[in-house]
């Protein structure tokens, strides 16, 4: 929670505007020179949507209505919401009422959520009562707008899903969800979130019916724990914990995870047949995870899933982004994870993109895993959105593969080509002969952009 703004005027006329948290750390800082605006979040990572910097362009009232994202070069790039440039309108009272999604040219496009455009209506505490939506091509069904409704203290208590005329609209994911509610302990920390259907009663969505918290005053969560419509514990996925609770050193920092099953029973926190109920973190001084090790309930040491060692490494670079992961055993020795993987390394272009994850062994020679890629490698288009994925063999060249991206299965593919033509994005999926498997609507379904 952020307590308090500190103004530095440095040489050379650069406003330094750092925020702290309530541990009285550095929390981000805003650094602005001229038109050129640079944001660094506390760990090293630009907090400007991707972008190592922008150029704000003002008007007479020195409010920015025009803010266009820099890559570490100084050039032009597509942030990570899909736009290059965003123009912003105010009204009388400096208040942010329109922002548009523009490309490198200066050009109307939509976004990667297909909004090109995004209108703010406020309250008389400036609290926003509506976030309405336009699109200038074929938008999925959803929300066209949002609005949201307030306690004395102007925290949000409710948010609500609607077609433009203000009628109400379920959720893209929410099954019957319209809207959800929101409810806050004595400390004014999030402590329940339940959605409701357009009658008012509970209902599903991504298959829960609450989110229940427990938190300190500082509002780190201390346990969190997921429900049904009959209010009891449920698992949150899959093989998944129910409730899960957490211990913080001094300044904030998740040390340790404990999970549980719905019968308040020790559970895997890993992923599917995992085995570790417990997963203790260490951090560096930026507050950056740098290693997780996994322990059974008596504090045993094991491996964290069937197919994850005990310990995982992390190394960053300046800007907050892995590097290299590598595994180890309970005694501290190299290990491997499935298909004798021992460490992952990941490679980023000039503009901070990736490009490049291989899997190495302990001797630095590239592996194939279960998925089959030795290495996976992504393309970009001009506008550096996602073009293409390819599933590399040790010897470099494609090769099918089984490997799960950001929940789409390639189902033996051995690339992916992401279309964006007309507002819409695809997936075409290829073999190595470039015949077709299938191709996914991203309006659809879940889909690789």
């Amino acid at each position: 929670r952020v307590t308090r703004t500190i103004l530095v005027e440095n040489e050379g006329q650069q406003l330094t505007l750092r925020t702290l948290d309530s541990y009285q750390r550095a929390h981000h800082q805003r650094e602005t020179r001229a038109d050129l605006v640079a944001w660094r979040r506390r760990d090293g990572q630009r907090t400007l949507f991707g972008c190592a910097a922008s150029r704000e362009v003002y008007d007479e009232r020195g409010r920015p209505v025009e803010v266009t994202c820099l890559d570490a070069r100084g050039q032009v790039r597509v942030d990570d919401h899909g736009c290059a440039r965003e123009r912003r309108s105010y009204d009388d009272e400096n208040a942010l009422v329109r922002t548009a999604c523009l490309d490198e040219a200066g050009r109307p496009i939509d976004d990667n959520d297909f909004i090109h455009e995004r209108r703010f209506t406020y309250g008389d505490g400036g609290e926003i009562l509506l976030e309405t939506f336009r699109s200038l091509g074929t938008r999925p069904p959803g929300c066209a707008r949002l609005a949201f409704e307030y306690d004395s203290k102007l925290q949000r208590t409710a948010e609500r899903c609607e077609a433009l005329d203000g009628s109400p609209r379920p959720y893209l994911d929410g099954a019957e969800a319209v809207s959800v509610e929101f409810e806050y302990d004595e400390n004014d920390c999030l402590r329940r979130s339940e959605p409701v259907d357009a009658n008012g009663r509970a209902a599903l969505r991504k298959g829960i019916s609450a989110l229940h918290y427990v938190r300190d005053a500082h509002c780190e969560i201390r346990a969190m724990s997921s429900h049904g419509l009959d209010g009891q514990l449920i698992q949150r996925s899959v093989g998944g914990p129910a409730l899960v609770t957490f211990v913080h050193d001094l300044f904030g920092q998740a040390i340790e995870q404990r999970c549980f099953d719905t019968e308040r029973q020790p559970a895997p926190c890993g992923p599917v047949g995992g085995i570790a109920s417990v997963v203790r973190f260490t951090h560096d001084r930026r507050g950056r995870v740098v290693a997780r090790s996994a322990f059974d309930a008596t504090g045993q040491p094991v491996r964290f899933a069937q197919h994850v060692p005990h310990r995982t490494t992390t190394v960053y670079d300046a800007d907050a982004r892995p590097t290299t992961r590598e595994f180890f055993d309970a005694r501290g020795q190299p290990s491997t994870a499935s298909g004798g993987v021992h460490r992952l390394e990941y490679e980023y272009d000039a503009m901070g993109q990736l490009v490049l994850q291989s899997n190495r062994d302990e001797n630095g020679q590239l592996v194939r895993p279960t998925t089959e890629c030795a290495q996976i490698r992504y393309e970009r288009d001009e506008q550096l959105r996602l073009a293409r994925v390819l599933c590399l063999g040790t010897d470099g060249k494609p090769r099918p593969s089984h490997v799960v991206l950001t929940g789409v299965y390639l189902k033996e593919a051995a690339e992916v080509l992401v279309v964006h033509e007309d507002g819409r994005t695809t997936n075409v999926l290829r073999r190595v002969d470039g015949t077709v498997i299938d191709t996914i609507d991203c309006n659809l379904d879940r889909c690789l952009k």
